[in-house]
């Protein structure tokens, strides 16, 4: 019972996260693009409009996956690199010293980058915990079985 209530209660943290941030991206789309295009990192920046279209889609994709029963742990895992990629994006511009404004919109938007870095390590550690407790919770099944 304790086990799902944490389950559930990260999950529904992912889904909360993953949903502002892909509507702020879709309802400042140009904003999203043109703050892309001024990334350091010349693959982001010249492909600047493809990715402002693939990232809101994927993380909507994501928020799918996790509210399917059936299609959770895809969806923690999905969860967890996409969070991986966009802290490995946030430590490169940390080590850049670039001091460009966040493309993650609303809110988030305001944060620092060194916020940032540990905003996302702790939703990359809530997916950690989650997908752990749905092995657990599957072995613990099992052994019942």
């Amino acid at each position: 019972m304790k086990k799902g209530f944490i389950l559930e209660t990260l999950i529904s943290l992912l889904v909360l996260l993953l949903t502002y941030a892909s509507l702020s991206k879709i309802l400042e789309f140009e904003k999203f693009v043109f703050q892309l295009g001024l990334s350091p990192f010349h693959l982001l920046s010249s492909n600047a409009y493809l990715v402002a279209l693939l990232v809101p889609l994927v993380e909507i994709s994501i928020i799918i996956l996790l509210m399917i029963k059936r299609t959770k742990l895809i969806g923690l895992w999905s969860n967890l690199f996409l969070m991986s990629i966009f802290t490995v994006y946030i430590a490169a511009m940390l080590l850049s010293g670039s001091e460009l404004p966040c493309t993650c919109g609303g809110i988030i938007s305001k944060m620092s980058w060194v916020q940032h870095l540990y905003f996302n390590l702790f939703f990359i550690a809530a997916s950690v915990i989650a997908i752990l407790l749905i092995h657990r919770k599957d072995r613990d099944i099992k052994v019942l079985t």
